[in-house]
């Protein structure tokens, strides 16, 4: 009976525990999936920590790249500054000039006429001269004429 009952109750068991075994062997089976899973898992992360630490490395260089582009505006604008001061600059040059030219403009005119002025009165007074030299020849030449007849007569 002993042996009887042994029997009977491990076919009882048997019959019990071959779903559980069929379970834990299912368990096991997918513990061994999720185990890979897990390792793809950590494997994405690690591969995720690298692409981050790329990008943290790269922001840092974009922000060095800012910031000489801030830099480089900085010296633009200083440089544009001192473009429109200088183009002010000659600005100012460019009416000086003018007015200096249209002062010598004026200056030449004004010269101009006065040269005409005074060589009108210089042709005038060497006409005169000439006419006083002409009258004085005139009569000298009168009264060696006049002498050389008297002469001529006696």
């Amino acid at each position: 009976m002993n042996s009887e009952l042994k029997d009977l109750l491990h076919s009882v068991m048997k019959e019990e525990l071959a779903p559980v075994r069929l379970d834990i062997s299912t368990l096991k089976s997918d513990m061994a999936s999720m185990k890979g899973d897990i390792t793809g898992l950590k494997s994405d992360i690690e591969s995720m920590k690298d692409d981050i630490a790329g990008l943290k490395s790269d922001m840092v260089a974009v922000k060095d790249d800012i910031a000489g582009l801030k830099s480089d505006m900085v010296a633009v604008k200083d440089d544009v500054a001192g473009l429109k001061s200088d183009s002010e600059t000659v600005k100012g040059d460019i009416a000086a000039i003018k007015s200096d030219t249209k002062e010598l403009k004026d200056g030449q005119t004004q010269l101009r006429e006065d040269i005409i002025q005074h060589l009108g009165k210089f042709t005038e007074q060497i006409t005169q001269h000439v006419d006083d030299q002409t009258a004085v020849l005139n009569k000298r030449v009168f009264v060696i004429e006049t002498q050389m007849e008297r002469l001529a007569r006696q």
